[in-house]
């Protein structure tokens, strides 16, 4: 942070800081033979002044019965302010009361209530902070209800991940067990935390059924509205006859394609290829392959290429193998689903339409061997990359290959950039780049530099990279994540709410 410096001789670190600030900062020893060793630690700059506050504290919920002595809860304590903090918590139903020198909430309510408590943290100077949290006093004869709690539609993408906590019911006997019946395929519920989770994999729109039973058989439920909604295709395809790197090359027969990306792109497994033929032949009721009385255009699955992730557009090279131009077309799929093909208004394959001389004639039932190309140096003609199969002896069939697909520019410099969403919860993406190849760290950190989790631990080629983290084991509140990349070292913040 400004205003401090690192003294080598002595080894401290020096000044006063002029501004609030939190770093996380790398404290490194370098030998004479250029050997290193790091240790990462955070710095907290704070204001002299700061206001006594709770931070991302919270309290949980109350439910207890009429006159069972609660276990004794501890609340949390405030930080910052001026001089010696006061505690009070107001509000308590009748028999609970608090110790405001332990911070405890004990005793025993003597009659059912619902109240909301508020809990207090107040400095000399009269500055306060404030949490609140229910509590629910309740007959132990009490069935399990949800009161007037009710449960927001859930909307979602097919593949798109999902996670919600469902809330909790008052009241029955112990234990409660809940359970959420009717899910679409590929969702899941973990009663344990009355979460709903996983990515489905089918549109539907259904009504699902939240139920809580206690121990004697009594139970209360909630509907629960969910709808997935299908992958979009994608907006457009291009197509073009594919003249290498240099735009002067010969590639007889290969075919760029260049498509829109679907809002949903990250949710995306792959994009699946298909090549307009004409088909002359097809199997009867016997699985014979006869001739047709007339040839008929069909589209037919050709390659498969991954969805790469950050990249604008997608783009992939496919291989006519009999040089003949024809229409393309691209569908998004996910899960098994796929979407309705999104077909260019053009042919390509061959600039002139025809034959070339070099390559056999076809013959019915043509024999069809699926091949695809990638790119794989920067600033330098594509390789070629076949994808082997075996050769299907019919007109109607095409073996589907999975193919690599275009990846982005090599990066010009190193970079990490800001997670997205952030703030987030409890899921945010986490991207950088690099401009050559080099062993890579990502790891989470706390703010006194503790690493929680490592994300990335590997030799990387050049390349941007995304990755996704998942904070739901995480309390609220600043984290820091770090990339190294050889001898670079970059760090970033963000935050968790919840």
């Amino acid at each position: 942070p400004d205003g401090l410096a690192f003294n080598p001789v002595w080894w401290e670190l020096q000044g006063a800081a002029t501004a609030t600030d939190t770093a996380l900062v790398s404290f490194r020893a370098t030998d004479a033979d250029g050997d290193t060793a790091t240790l990462p630690f955070a710095v907290t700059i704070i204001p002299s002044n700061r206001k006594p506050t709770f931070g991302d504290a919270m309290v949980a919920d109350l439910v207890a019965e009429v006159g069972e002595a609660i276990e004794p809860r501890t609340l949390p304590s405030a930080s910052s302010g001026d001089g010696p903090l006061t505690y009070r918590l107001r509000n308590l139903p009748a028999g609970l009361a608090f110790h405001a020198d332990t911070r405890q909430l004990r005793g025993a309510a003597t009659a059912t209530d619902t109240t909301v408590a508020t809990y207090t943290a107040t400095d000399v100077e009269g500055d306060a902070d404030t949490l609140r949290f229910a509590i629910a006093i309740i007959d132990p004869d009490m069935k399990p209800t949800f009161g007037d709690t009710t449960l927001a539609p859930l909307t979602a993408m097919a593949c798109q991940p999902i996670a919600r906590t469902l809330p909790a019911a008052i009241g029955g006997d112990e234990p409660l067990r809940y359970s959420l019946s009717n899910l679409p395929a590929g969702l899941v519920f973990h009663a344990a935390r009355r979460q709903v989770q996983g990515a489905a994999t089918v549109t539907d729109t259904t009504v699902a059924s939240y139920a809580v039973t206690d121990a004697d058989g009594d139970a209360a439920s909630l509907p629960f509205a969910i709808s997935i909604k299908g992958l979009d295709a994608p907006a457009w395809v291009q197509a073009e006859n594919y003249l290498g790197a240099d735009r002067a090359s010969d590639w007889d027969g290969a075919v760029l394609l260049t498509w829109a990306l679907p809002s949903q792109h990250a949710f995306v497994e792959a994009y699946r290829i298909y090549r307009e033929v004409q088909i002359t032949h097809s199997p009867d009721a016997s699985g014979r392959v006869v001739a047709l009385d007339a040839p008929r255009a069909e589209f037919i699955p050709w390659a498969r290429v991954d969805a790469v992730p950050g990249v604008s557009v997608g783009r992939t090279i496919v291989h006519t193998l009999d040089f003949k131009a024809t229409r393309w077309a691209v569908a998004a799929e996910c899960a098994g689903q796929r979407t309705y093909l999104r077909i260019t208004s053009n042919r390509a394959g061959d600039a002139s339409g025809a034959v070339r001389a070099k390559a056999a004639a076809p013959q019915a039932p043509v024999a069809l061997l699926p091949e695809a190309f990638a790119f794989v140096q920067q600033g330098a003609a594509p390789q070629q990359k076949s994808q082997a199969a075996p050769v299907v002896q019919s007109a109607r069939t095409a073996t589907e290959g999975r193919v690599g697909s275009i990846a982005p520019n090599t990066p010009a410099a190193f970079a990490l950039g800001p997670n997205y969403p952030n703030p987030f919860n409890p899921t945010t993406t986490i991207q950088y780049a690099l401009p050559h190849a080099a062993e890579v760290q990502l790891t989470i950190h706390n703010v006194l530099g503790q690493v929680l989790h490592t994300l990335v631990a590997e030799y990387q080629p050049a390349g941007r990279y995304a990755v996704q983290y998942d904070g739901r084991d995480l309390a609220a509140g600043m984290y820091f994540y770090r990339l190294q990349a050889g001898p670079v070292t970059r760090v970033e913040k963000m935050v968790l709410l919840k």
